[in-house]
């Protein structure tokens, strides 16, 4: 029987030797090693909160990870062979079995910062959960801005470019540009 409160783990030890002896009533005695061996049985893995960073300019196909878990049966590796999941379905994020975390659409820092992803890890028999958080890293983009129009006096100039400059001695003229797909306009005054 093993004695209460003894912490036998096969992980840091698979044999024990213990020398008994025995003694009859008449005093002989007789020594031998006797050897117990520790079975080896399954322990649950362990997943902790961890931060992933995809910057939002990523292409569908980036992979980040892989995520991390531990499990205390070293020895074995039917008992240490993990396996990944998503508890539910992301349509931005895949989850390898192996950890990876896969990109699987276009990111946006100005629409959404950070994704919550809830993982479990199996290692076939037992199971553990964490939240998975994947940060969009935000990428300066370079804004498209194309001058459509400028009106000096009673001059209108459509599409002016640096080939072709625009000359006028009035001192406000309305200047009309798209950026980024929108229609701006502003009253200059020059000087």
């Amino acid at each position: 029987r093993v004695k209460e409160g003894a912490n036998i783990d096969y992980e840091k030890m698979q044999k024990f030797t213990i020398k008994v002896t025995v003694k009859d009533v008449d005093g002989l005695e007789f020594s031998d090693d006797i050897v117990i061996k520790v079975i080896d049985v399954n322990e649950p893995p362990k997943i902790t909160p961890q931060e992933f960073t995809f910057p939002e300019d990523s292409k569908p196909g980036t992979k980040k990870g892989p995520i991390e878990a531990k499990d205390p049966d070293t020895k074995n590796p039917k008992f240490n062979d993990l396996k990944f999941y998503p508890v539910d379905e992301n349509e931005k994020f895949e989850i390898k079995e192996n950890g990876d975390i896969v990109l699987k659409g276009e990111l946006d820092y100005e629409t959404e910062k950070s994704y919550v992803v809830k993982v479990y890890v199996t290692d076939g028999e037992f199971t553990d959960t964490t939240d998975i958080t994947i940060n969009v890293g935000n990428v300066v983009e370079k804004s498209e801005v194309k001058i459509t129009r400028v009106e000096a006096g009673d001059s209108v100039y459509l599409n002016p470019t640096k080939d072709k400059p625009i000359y006028t001695n009035k001192e406000v003229i309305l200047v009309e540009w798209k950026q980024d797909g929108k229609t701006k306009s502003s009253v200059e005054t020059l000087t």
